[in-house]
């Protein structure tokens, strides 16, 4: 009888069993991601409260005439109130697992703050857009982390952004912007306008002539949209980009425009 070929053993592949292990870890943690992606979703709230500013909290911002607002994820709105309205913070809030908590109190100022912190940090869907209306003449200070800010007030703003647009009008004395990355629009009646961006265009288009506009920006355009009619003491400087400046010059003018960006246009021009 003949005999039989000896049985053929196959022999693995070095390595298949790795990456076979490889990808059955792969796949599992994409199987998992896609579930804890959809929580947040499936989880997800909305709420929105309003608050007024009464007691204690109203007594301090009436003594100091300043309110600061620590702005985490979400839009910041501030305005003044009218004859016969109250003082009130708006809370508009969307999360998942923790809903954003209204803290109203004193600093370490004696300034009034105001804030909506996301519990145990901001994992998963947590964000808060507040609203908060004010006595005419407060001064504003907001921090924002990220989200647009929207002020209209007569008395100082000062705003820090992280990654946000920054909007200010009505007739403060002074206002003061820096943002890391946003466009900055400063409009109304400003007497003094400090503005500063990492990445982003800055416009001032004020109705009045002011005595000092000073934008500086590394990333982006400077338009500055002046009252016509008056000189300005001009001083502009770009590294790369162009200059367009037709408002009337005079060294010794009683209002000053200062604009630098490292690449962008910079654009002075009268407005009426």
């Amino acid at each position: 009888m003949p005999s039989l070929p000896p049985a053929r053993v196959r022999s693995s592949r070095p390595g298949y069993g790795v990456l076979r292990g490889v990808g059955v870890l792969v796949a599992a943690v994409m199987i998992t991601g896609s579930s804890l992606s959809l929580v947040p979703s499936m989880a997800r709230q909305e709420a929105t409260s309003v608050q007024a500013l009464e007691g204690a909290s109203l007594d301090t911002l009436e003594e100091t005439g300043t309110v600061l607002v620590e702005g985490g994820r979400g839009d910041v709105v501030v305005r003044e109130i009218r004859a016969g309205e109250s003082p009130t913070v708006t809370l508009n809030s969307r999360w998942s697992f923790r809903e954003p908590e209204l803290r109203v109190g004193q600093g370490p100022d004696e300034q009034l703050v105001v804030s909506a912190p996301c519990p145990g940090g901001n994992w998963g869907n947590c964000a808060a857009d507040v609203e908060l209306s004010v006595p005419p003449g407060t001064a504003v200070e907001v921090r924002a982390s990220l989200g647009d800010v929207d002020i209209i007030s007569t008395g100082d703003v000062t705003v820090l952004s992280s990654m946000g647009d920054v909007t200010v009008g009505g007739d403060p004395g002074q206002v003061e912007v820096q943002t890391d990355l946003g466009d900055i629009q400063v409009s109304g009646t400003p007497q003094t306008v400090l503005a500063e961006a990492s990445l982003g265009t800055i416009r001032v288009q004020p109705q009045e002539p002011p005595a000092l506009v000073s934008a500086t920006t590394s990333l982006g355009d400077v338009h500055l949209e002046m009252p016509g009619g008056v000189s300005y003491a001009v001083d502009s400087e770009t590294s790369l980009g162009d200059e367009v400046i037709r408002v009337s010059r005079d060294p010794a003018a009683p209002h000053t425009l200062r604009a630098r960006t490292s690449l962008g246009t910079i654009r002075m021009v009268p407005v009426g």
